[in-house]
């Protein structure tokens, strides 16, 4: 089965990666591919990621607001990816140790527990996620993260209830679906 938007692919289910060769430059095989609105990342077989399109909200991770017309490594996730997911204009990972980190704009909260940090050039960890995650799933302007404890925890905007919490609040930091 081929990994989708929003789907954690467990070990067993075989994935056959996707070969690019940037110039001279050694082959990446992508075992994942995601999209936003204009941007587009990777898993490697290696479990690193690589981001390449539109760049102005910093939604390729690379510390820069540059675009890319060829896949650029984001910083700090050159390996222990497990699965990945785009929003609009960010992109989450969720690493082997089970935490999640975002990059980007649009998930409104999540990178700091009060909402000061709308935005981010470098993958930042989820306020509350460094560990127990099992999938992940980004919409346009919230994420969601499944937990091996049992449970779903969302993020981000919420004038449409698609937190899950009962509410129709914006919220920063990550809440429990009820």
């Amino acid at each position: 089965a081929n990994p989708v938007a929003g789907h954690s692919p467990s070990a067993d289910e075989p994935q056959q990666p996707v070969r690019h060769s940037p110039g001279q430059a050694n082959t990446l095989n992508f075992t994942q591919v995601v999209g936003g609105n204009n941007h587009t990342c990777g898993r490697t077989d290696t479990g690193s990621v690589r981001c390449w399109g539109s760049n102005f909200n910093g939604e390729l991770g690379n510390g820069t607001t540059l675009h890319q017309s060829v896949p650029v490594e984001v910083l700090g996730l050159t390996s222990g990816v497990a699965a990945i997911d785009a929003g609009a204009n960010s992109t989450c990972a969720l690493l082997n140790t089970g935490a999640v980190r975002c990059w980007g704009t649009g998930v409104y909260g999540g990178l700091s527990d009060d909402g000061s940090t709308y935005q981010s050039s470098v993958p930042l960890e989820i306020v509350g996620l460094s560990a127990g995650v099992l999938a992940i799933g980004v919409g346009e302007n919230h994420a969601c993260a499944a937990l091996a404890a049992g449970g779903v925890r969302c993020w981000g905007r919420n004038e449409a209830g698609q937190l899950g919490d009962g509410t129709t609040e914006t919220h920063f930091a990550p809440v429990q679906v009820v």
